[in-house]
């Protein structure tokens, strides 16, 4: 057997014991370590062990999930993606009173309106503002869902819209008064098509208090002021109009495929109709009328701002008719053909209103339409002579007095003929009265046959 020596701290470390307060002490540490510190058991575990039975250590079961560096850095980019694009994405469809509307409008909009940096380019975001305001109303009238207090607010937002435009356009007249020219001919087109798109709206919430306002700052817009037309430069206007027609025309190219026939010839007309009256400002700034130059191609700036935007607005073309926003600009030949027509319906009304389909219940009734027709005969005289002085100015306004005595007139057969129907007897008309009505009637069957020269 092999002995093994031990040291002397060996065997010193061997007579070495706990004395009974050492081991109290302890004992005491580790019942109030358990105590605070306890082992946490299931009560169906605990009932199924025996009791006096030791109890499972075992404790339950959990999930330890360890990310990488790269991980974490990815899940972070992500989440700032979402943050610093998806929310703005869905903010652009809110509208007032939804959560992220206040982010659509005071972060969204600002941010893309600090992009832009030239007057010109401003007043071009304002003016989409004003848009989206009025898009806005409009949704909400039509879901019924537009209050009073919303309908204020939206209004004077536009009016702050618009207010912010003007100073643009001012600040850019001192710099390019034909910039501004364009500028500030977008934004009256720009109102003046929400005019129109609120005046479709029939709904019971129809925002007729944003309609006043656009109707009050369209005024202040369109103000002009004569001091302005000393900085601008027609031949700096007639070329930024032939470049606007220029688009339109490549504009009515893009977007043929998705409008009928009906819509391109109506629009191929109107931009023709431009041309003319680009054609014309030029010959009047030649001829040394400047003002009437500078007013045609003012009225031609906005003209073509509403055909873009006619075309580029697919709730503009389905709610308003392009009559209503940029009525035909009739040529000399349509104008004259146009008069000689409603000259023919003017000889055929005075053949056709004829004294005797009157039963007048009163006296005074007979008298008037006797006059009635004199004027008309007259008028039909006035025509034939504008006519032949080519006069289509003066033509077109004695046919329009024409057409309103010939309502008149009607009128009156018509209140008769009510009359008669409801059993009223009719007065009895003096021989005298009945002779001067013949004359009258005889004057202007007459009149009716002149032929036009």
């Amino acid at each position: 057997m092999k002995h093994t020596k031990q040291t002397t701290w060996e065997l010193y470390a061997k007579t070495i014991r706990m004395r009974a307060a050492e081991k109290r002490a302890l004992r005491e540490r580790i019942v109030s370590y358990m105590e605070y510190h306890p082992m946490r058991v299931p009560l169906a575990d605990a009932a199924a062990v025996p009791q006096g039975a030791p109890a499972s250590l075992a404790s339950e079961p959990f999930v330890t999930m360890r990310f990488s560096s790269w991980q974490f850095r990815t899940f972070a980019s992500v989440f700032a993606l979402v943050l610093m694009v998806g929310v703005p994405a869905f903010a652009e469809r809110s509208v007032p009173g939804d959560v992220l509307y206040l982010m659509k409008v005071n972060v969204n909009e600002e941010v893309l309106g600090s992009l832009t940096w030239d007057s010109a380019g401003k007043v071009a975001w304002e003016a989409e503002r004003v848009s989206r305001r009025i898009a806005e109303a409009r949704l909400l009238a039509q879901e019924g869902k537009l209050t009073d207090e919303t309908e204020a607010q939206l209004a004077e937002t536009v009016r702050e819209h618009t207010e912010s435009a003007s100073r643009e356009i001012a600040t850019l007249r001192e710099t390019d008064a034909e910039s501004a020219e364009v500028a500030q001919a977008a934004l009256e087109s720009t109102l003046e098509v929400q005019t129109a798109m609120l005046a479709t709206e029939t709904s019971s919430s129809s925002p007729a208090a944003l309609a006043l306002v656009i109707e009050q700052v369209k005024e202040g817009v369109s103000a002009h002021d004569p001091s302005t037309d000393d900085a601008l430069s027609p031949e700096k206007l007639t070329a930024l109009l032939e470049t606007e027609t220029t688009r339109a025309r490549e504009l009515l190219a893009s977007v043929s495929q998705s409008i009928t026939d009906e819509e391109r010839t109506n629009i191929e007309r109107r931009i023709a109709d431009v041309e003319r009256a680009v054609a014309d400002a030029r010959i009047m700034h030649e001829t040394a009328r400047r003002e009437q130059g500078l007013a045609q191609q003012r009225a031609t700036l906005g003209d073509i701002q509403k055909l873009v935007e006619y075309m580029t607005n697919i709730d503009l073309r389905t709610a308003v008719a392009l009559e209503t926003l940029v009525p035909v600009k009739f040529t000399p030949e349509e104008r004259a053909e146009a008069v000689a027509d409603a000259l023919m319906d003017l000889r055929k009304a005075a053949v056709n209103l004829d004294a005797d389909k009157v039963r007048v219940i009163d006296q005074g009734v007979l008298k008037k339409f006797a006059r009635g027709q004199e004027e008309l005969s007259s008028l039909i005289t006035m025509v034939e002579d504008a006519q032949n002085a080519n006069d289509t100015d003066a033509a077109e306004r004695h046919v329009a007095t024409g057409r309103t005595l010939v309502d008149d007139l009607s009128s009156m057969i018509v209140a008769s003929d009510a009359a008669n129907a409801q059993g009223i007897p009719a007065v009895e008309i003096p021989a005298e009265e009945r002779t001067d009505t013949a004359t009258s009637t005889s004057a202007t069957t007459t009149a009716t046959t002149t032929p036009v020269e």
